[in-house]
């Protein structure tokens, strides 16, 4: 199966659809009226009355279907997991395998201050960040091996670029590294800047946030390379067919293995108190 999360609206009932109104309320916050985003995805006028019926789950199964695109476009993470509320069973093999084996003590995220060099940092680092912040990702490995990474939006998992081929990783903190983007105009815009840093923006190339999952897998030689011959293109979408070929890889492994795991929260700049109060509070 190529395409993750699915749904079958047409069979949907009204308490799925009142399910999907509870989603849409993160986008419904940030407009003037339900009604606006309502109108705004399903592409026609609706009346006064339609919020409160899509709020007990009376409405059309199409509108669902348009209405459940919508929010995907605009809050995956709300999508996702309304997928796995409405259908359980629809965890693939490989997001089951990395909610139960990723550990979370082991990155740090450090701002970018005016080009500085950043500093080490225990995790979890910075907690939050504005979104437009640009910032540094930190790996603390107990083992020496390379690694290969992966970031997740709404549905999709897309390969991280820590370099060309999988990264060498030594005992201890370190950035993760890659080699420089130029080259690269996609790369450039979503993981640009200095090289060997590890820098990362939160601005998608299409203008918009990511709230990612960021994943670095770090195994030794051999199984990371099967595991980038498994489908993992830096920044490109890697097919749930390829992804539930990594928990075989990774069992099969001879040597050991481990995944690193870390999600920030990013929050509008507008929302955020001053940029020296936020200094003072950060660890």
């Amino acid at each position: 199966m190529d395409e993750p999360g699915s749904f079958d609206w047409s069979q949907s009932s009204p308490a799925d659809r009142a399910l999907l109104f509870r989603a849409c309320q993160g986008i419904f916050n940030k407009s003037r009226t339900q009604r606006d985003v309502i109108e705004r995805a399903l592409g026609e006028t609706v009346n006064e009355k339609y919020a409160d019926n899509l709020r007990r789950g009376i409405n059309s199964r199409k509108h669902a279907a348009k209405l459940f695109d919508y929010l995907r476009q605009h809050d995956p993470a709300a999508a996702d997991q309304l997928i796995r509320n409405l259908n359980p069973g629809s965890r693939s093999p490989w997001d089951a395998f990395y909610r139960k084996y990723r550990v979370d003590n082991r990155f740090a995220l450090a701002l970018h201050v005016d080009h500085a060099s950043p500093l080490y940092l225990e995790p979890p680092g910075v907690r939050r960040l504005a979104s437009d912040d640009r910032f540094y990702l930190q790996l603390d490995s107990d083992i020496e091996g390379y690694a290969v990474g992966l970031w997740r939006w709404g549905l999709r998992w897309y390969g991280l670029g820590l370099g060309i081929g999988p990264t060498p990783v030594i005992r201890g903190r370190q950035w993760i590294t890659r080699d420089n983007p130029v080259q690269d105009p996609l790369m450039l815009e979503i993981f640009g800047g200095p090289v060997r840093t590890g820098e990362v923006h939160p601005i998608t190339f299409s203008g918009k946030v990511r709230y990612p999952d960021f994943v670095v897998i770090v195994a030794d030689g051999p199984t990371t390379e099967r595991l980038m011959q498994a489908g993992l293109g830096i920044n490109l979408p890697v097919r749930e067919r390829h992804l539930d070929t990594f928990p075989t890889v990774l069992e099969t492994s001879k040597g050991p293995w481990f995944i690193a795991w870390i999600s920030p929260d990013f929050y509008p700049r507008a929302s955020w108190f001053d940029p020296g109060e936020r200094s003072k509070k950060q660890p």
